[in-house]
């Protein structure tokens, strides 16, 4: 399912595996993890699993992905197992992106048969600054780094606590959000020399999307689509939805910024009222 059909609200607590995942696509968030997406999904592999999936598709995921960061990172509840994996991803041939990338030692113990794909940018250097320029500063910075006025630290009291909020809140806490701007090139070429050293060759393509379809089709047996490969998800693009969900998220700051001036001038409205007519207008 795409964004373009709407939003769905199922809860996959009761969900079970129902089709192969056969591709972990283990590459960092800005390393073409939305056009390899693309690029599965074209080849037959439905559905496969995004950071979009989770904000903007079928939310109610938000609460799985708050349960097993929480499992991971902070010993609440039992860590996840394959159950929990096929419950969540029981839908899905293939996955990528964040959060998915951050379980990527227990996706490869679950799921020993699925083939990996490692996307890499040109250089750290080139992937750091497209985090920065996007992540980073059109949403860690804004809802999760120290406040930088105090209209903002103002404006974060007010917003709504939804799952989707927790998990950027549980991303900024616990993984490469936190430290980006101190540590965040060398985490990239550490984990990128991680997937390596403990994927098997024969089962792992180290693929950058600027390539396009020859090595990808050939890692995975397809012939290749007679159109170009998909590239989606540009920095600009992916700016311009973050800004798209700032501006819902601000109706909502204000719209509750209004009801409690309301209750408060309502509060104070009937203890003014109280008040004289205890001074002034009572009994005599």
């Amino acid at each position: 399912m795409g964004p373009e059909q709407g939003p769905t609200d199922i809860d996959r607590r009761g969900c079970q595996r129902v089709v192969p995942l056969q591709v972990l696509g283990l590459g960092l968030s800005r390393s073409g993890t939305s056009s390899l997406r693309q690029a599965l999904l074209d080849l037959g592999y439905d559905d496969c699993y995004h950071f979009a999936s989770c904000m903007n598709e079928n939310p109610r995921d938000c609460e799985l992905w708050c349960a097993a960061l929480e499992a991971k990172f902070q010993g609440q509840g039992s860590p996840w197992t394959r159950t929990e994996w096929d419950q969540l991803l029981g839908h899905c041939r293939a996955v990528t992106d964040t959060p998915c990338v951050i379980f990527y030692a227990e996706l490869l113990d679950a799921y020993p048969d699925a083939k990996v794909i490692l996307t890499v940018r040109d250089s750290p250097e080139q992937w750091y600054a497209s985090v920065c320029k996007t992540l980073m500063e059109t949403w860690f910075d804004m809802f999760h780094g120290p406040p930088r006025s105090l209209r903002e630290r103002t404006y974060r009291l007010f917003i709504p606590h939804t799952p989707l909020q927790r998990m950027s809140e549980l991303l900024h806490r616990h993984y490469m959000y936190g430290f980006m701007y101190r540590w965040g090139r060398q985490f990239y070429q550490g984990y990128n020399a991680e997937i390596e050293r403990i994927v098997p060759p024969d089962r792992l393509l180290v693929f950058n999307v600027k390539e396009g379809w020859a090595p990808l089709c050939r890692f995975l047996g397809k012939e290749v689509p007679p159109w170009e490969f998909p590239r989606t998800n540009e920095a600009e693009d992916l700016i311009q939805r973050l800004q798209g969900y700032h501006a819902w998220m601000d109706v909502q700051v204000k719209s509750r910024m209004r009801r409690v001036v309301g209750i408060g001038l309502t509060g104070l409205a009937i203890g003014a009222g109280i008040w004289y007519w205890a001074h002034q207008g009572g009994p005599r």
